[in-house]
């Protein structure tokens, strides 16, 4: 009878084996089988529950692939919604009702009838009254002390205007959000959210 890893003590004592015999080999290799199923299983429930967690776009940008955000492609290579509905027609259709859909829009004479808000908006801060008004093409954000006036063309609109919209505009190839935003729930202006709540300290936006 074969023995293993048996451990010698002292004469007259008791010889211990850890293990002796075929079955309790068998018994071994069957143990260290299902201790490797059951790690490789973990692994697997692990992997599965990190790929169905959402990821911040910080952490989006860190992995491979194609992300909005990560500017890794040229915009001349986006076909757009129509070369999608070719072959996932009822997939943009669809998509088409929904809120994400009209969560943004272009800043134009059409943005105001979408999302009933009357223009012209108004707000004052401090010594500075700024005013979003309906213009063609675009609508304009502009600000005035009274004698000095400043003015800019509205890019987008974000929001559907259900709980608030946001205004973006563009400088110098930099795009920027807006210092105010328009709330439904007092129908008029306000600080946007997590702008500060002060007056500026000069004619700007």
């Amino acid at each position: 009878m074969p023995e293993f890893l048996h451990s010698e003590r002292a004469p007259g004592a008791r010889t211990n084996y850890l293990f002796e015999g075929p079955e309790s080999s068998v018994k071994l290799r069957a143990s260290f089988l299902v201790g490797l199923i059951a790690v490789c299983a973990s692994a697997r429930y692990l992997a599965s529950q990190a790929k169905s967690k959402p990821m911040s776009t910080d952490e989006r940008l860190l992995t491979r692939g194609w992300w909005p955000t990560k500017g890794s492609e040229p915009r001349d290579r986006y076909v757009g919604t129509a070369a999608c509905a070719s072959c996932h027609a009822h997939i943009v259709e669809t998509q088409k009702t929904t809120p994400m859909a009209h969560a943004s829009m272009t800043a134009n004479s059409e943005m105001f009838a979408k999302s009933d808000v009357r223009s012209p908006l108004t707000f004052r801060a401090g010594a500075y009254s700024y005013k979003i008004s309906q213009t063609t093409p675009r609508s304009v954000y502009s600000a005035s002390d009274g004698t000095q006036s400043v003015a800019t063309p509205l890019d987008w609109a974000f929001g559907s205007g259900h709980f608030g919209q946001t205004y973006v505009y563009q400088q110098n190839g930099i795009f920027y959000e807006s210092n105010l935003s328009y709330y439904p729930a007092i129908q008029a202006l306000d600080f946007t959210t997590g702008h500060s709540r002060s007056a500026a300290p000069s004619l700007s936006f």
